[in-house]
């Protein structure tokens, strides 16, 4: 949830969060101050379940799947000679060299 900070309506700056609490059923009270003038206002501001809001559905729609058997088993990939084993090791091995190559120049 993005809580929107709006303008100061005495300076026209943004404004600051400075609390949240409940208001009449539903509602929240929002109070806002601003920092260059010690302005305070606040806002009531109607609750919404999280679970029902369109960007949770969006994201629950979305790439949430289940595990495939496709994966590689971990026994297999850890066998040395394996091919993801030799890349693994390579890339290690290119890691160690450049660390080396950083440390020696500092």
């Amino acid at each position: 949830m993005i809580i929107l900070r709006p303008l100061c309506p005495a300076c026209q700056t943004r404004t600051m969060l400075a609390r949240i609490t409940p208001g009449p059923s539903g509602f929240d009270i929002r109070t806002f101050e601003c920092l260059a003038c010690a302005h305070v206002h606040q806002r009531a501001v109607e609750l919404v379940d999280p679970m029902k809001s369109p960007e949770t559905a969006r994201w629950l729609r979305g790439e949430l799947h289940a595990p495939t058997s496709a994966m590689p088993a971990l026994d297999d990939i850890a066998k040395a000679g394996s091919k993801t084993f030799d890349r693994v090791l390579s890339l290690v091995a290119a890691l160690i060299v450049v660390a080396i190559i950083v440390v020696a120049r500092y």
